[in-house]
């Protein structure tokens, strides 16, 4: 006769049970009906058989009678008894070393830091741990005769749950993580594994889930990742108070406090310098400069000794030059910023909370810390490139200035137009225009005013920012206006033009160059062809004078009179 499924004790319900010693009485019963069954069979068997013997034997006295009786049944009783009890010391040892096992499991179950819940077929809870009640806030009788929907938080759709389901139901685990619902309304991240557990026949009979509170693990991650791309932001920043404000708000965001600041230090001065805060969510500018030398705050023990301080609880009174005036700030933590092995700077977070901050929260603010120095020392040296780059466009641009005034000098009608008539040399064609353009090195357009209809326009031609030339030209009257795209393809023309331009003159200086250093060692080479002084000059007067092209050519020797020394 089976049991009924309504009356069979559950695993869950033995499992919830405090007192296991209890199931070894029915044990204990059954021994001793055994017994009782076993002694009085020997009995009647003893009894029966001196009734058929005694009357075989010749007349004995009742007592020898008595005693042989008895002798009789110690003789059979003995080993019989011996073995009962055997069987039943050991029956009661291994029900001992059974219950001391499942003492064992119950006390580590209900240790456990997971949650454990176990369900039947149907989903209906039988038992929760204290770590179920600790983590979801439903304690043990609220939780019982109810299914786990009490958690359901409204994040997972559907399929979810039909996927687990079919597979639980099929006799093998789920591993998943839930987005649970607390009693409070919280939602917390679940990492549950949900195992079936089959009877004898192979039937899923109930379900055993295991649950780990992962939320903060999973903070943890999502602010790594933030972290992550607040860096790959920060590379392409170049601005101080942009960059300390985005790692200030990601500072705030990530700790969860009311506070955030950035101080620089100063190693020549010995000064710790606060420049910016983030209160609540507004960021400013300050400048507030404490030095090195001080004693008891929270920056200047982190920049003076490069490590991390944190602060628990501040007593009252405790410094906090990052906001003076506020007295409640109980949780402080300061992280250096170093740049190669030295402390440029700190980053500072404060919380109305006491014992805010703990180890997690130190290494996230100190990779905030890292990735702002590096940040500012990559702005620092962009910066100083750009300086660098500017001056050395500033002195080429000279060099070419310089190069186009000789040039201009030697050449300055250096100019053509074009017309109906054809092209044309250009000679000391300025208009208004051009020389405004020229002198403001901006795209000037005139409007027609004083009686002309046309519509000028002037382009300054620029070599390496040196303004060199204007490029003109006018819409006759009716053709409309200037628009912005031809403003803008003029401009254009008139960028590549000064391109052309001087690349066209670095040419013609490389060319000149090289006749120059031909024809120096061609006069060189004839003038040692000559064998004596007379031969020399004579050679050297002749072959300047064809280089030159010149109508006299004078070579002559005479050393110079001794003069008087310069008085000192």
């Amino acid at each position: 006769m089976k049991a009924s499924p309504r009356n069979r004790p559950t695993p869950s319900a033995l499992l919830a049970e405090p007192r296991l010693a209890e199931p070894a009485v029915p044990l204990l019963v059954r021994s001793f009906v055994r017994l009782t069954v076993a002694v009085a069979a020997l009995i009647f068997i003893v009894e029966a058989a001196l009734m058929l013997l005694l009357p075989l034997l010749p007349p004995l006295p009742r007592l020898v009678e008595a005693l042989l009786d008895s002798t009789l049944l110690v003789l059979l009783i003995s080993p019989v008894l011996y073995l009962l009890f055997r069987t039943i010391n050991r029956q009661m040892a291994e029900w001992q070393r059974i219950e001391e096992v499942m003492r064992k499991f119950f006390n580590a179950v209900e240790q456990a830091a997971d949650a454990v819940v176990i369900t039947d077929r149907e989903g209906v809870i039988e038992y929760v741990n204290p770590a179920f009640e600790q983590i979801t806030g439903y304690s043990r009788q609220e939780a019982l005769g109810k299914t786990p929907r009490i958690l359901k938080s409204g994040q997972h759709g559907p399929e979810f749950y039909q996927e687990l389901w079919q597979t639980i139901l099929a006799g093998e685990p789920f591993h998943a993580v839930f987005v649970n619902r607390r009693k409070n309304g919280e939602l917390y991240y679940d990492d549950k594994v949900i195992t079936p557990v089959k009877d004898r026949g192979g039937r899923v009979a109930y379900f055993i889930a295991t649950g780990r509170d992962i939320t903060e693990h999973r903070r943890m991650e999502e602010w790594l990742r933030a972290i992550y791309r607040l860096g790959r932001e920060l590379i392409l920043l170049r601005d101080e108070a942009v960059i300390v404000q985005r790692v200030l708000e990601t500072a705030a965001n990530v700790l969860r406090c009311e506070v955030a600041g950035y101080g620089v230090v100063d190693n020549v001065n010995r000064t710790l310098t606060y420049r910016y805060r983030l209160v609540q969510g507004q960021a400013e500018a300050i400048e507030r400069s404490l030095p090195l030398a001080g004693e008891g705050e929270i920056g200047v023990i982190a920049a003076r000794s490069g490590q991390i301080v944190r602060v628990a609880n501040a007593a009252p009174g405790t410094p906090f030059a990052l906001l003076p005036e506020a007295l409640s700030y109980h949780s402080q933590l300061c992280v250096p910023m170093r740049v190669g092995g030295q402390v440029i700077g700190v980053l500072v977070a404060a919380s109305f909370e006491p014992d805010r901050f703990g180890e997690a929260d130190e290494q996230l603010l100190q990779t905030l810390a890292d990735q702002v120095a590096v940040a500012l020392e990559n702005a620092r040296l962009f910066a100083e490139a750009q300086e660098s780059l500017e001056a050395l466009r500033r002195a080429y641009g000279e060099l070419g200035r310089e190069a186009w005034a000789k040039l201009l000098h030697v050449r300055p009608d250096l100019g053509f137009r074009s017309t109906e008539h054809g092209v044309t040399i250009a000679k000391g064609v300025w208009r208004p225009e051009m020389e405004a353009a020229l002198r403001e090195g901006r795209t000037v357009q005139a409007n027609g005013a004083g009686g002309d209809a046309r519509l000028p326009l002037a382009v300054p031609i620029k070599v390496r920012g040196q303004v060199v030339g204007v490029l003109d030209t006018y819409k006759p009257d009716g053709a409309g206006g200037w628009t912005s795209e031809e403003v803008a393809l003029l401009e254009a023309i008139a960028d590549q033009l000064g391109v052309a331009l001087e690349s066209a003159r670095l040419f013609e200086e490389t060319q000149r160059r090289a006749w120059r250093e031909q024809l120096i060692g061609q006069i060189t080479a004839r003038i040692r062809e000559a064998g004596d002084v007379e031969g020399v000059l004579q050679t050297a007067a002749e072959e300047l004078g064809k280089a030159l092209n010149a109508a006299r050519s004078h070579v002559a020797l005479q050393v110079p009179e001794e003069s008087e020394p310069a008085p000192s």
